[in-house]
């Protein structure tokens, strides 16, 4: 998606704006699909559902190894 970013030093009318929407709608569209479709064919075994607590406890820790890693192998993310 990064690659079709608009490109703000190219003329008001060739930027890229409709590329980069389209773009990210098909790429949203397709993961919508591919998270119904696991969730459907995935046995409730192994896709187990848990308490919020646990979804909030899995996202903060995911977040604060993301800052981690980022610190400590000094990455600078940018998309432009």
């Amino acid at each position: 998606i990064s690659k079709n970013a608009p490109k703000f030093d190219n003329p008001k009318g060739q930027r890229g704006y409709i590329r980069y929407l389209v773009v990210s709608t098909v790429a949203m569209v397709a993961w919508l699909i591919l998270v119904v479709l696991s969730q459907q064919y995935i046995p409730s075994v192994i896709n187990i559902v848990m308490g919020y607590e646990w979804y909030l406890l899995i996202g903060a820790a995911a977040l604060a190894g993301k800052f981690y890693l980022k610190k400590k192998l000094n990455i600078v993310g940018s998309v432009m």
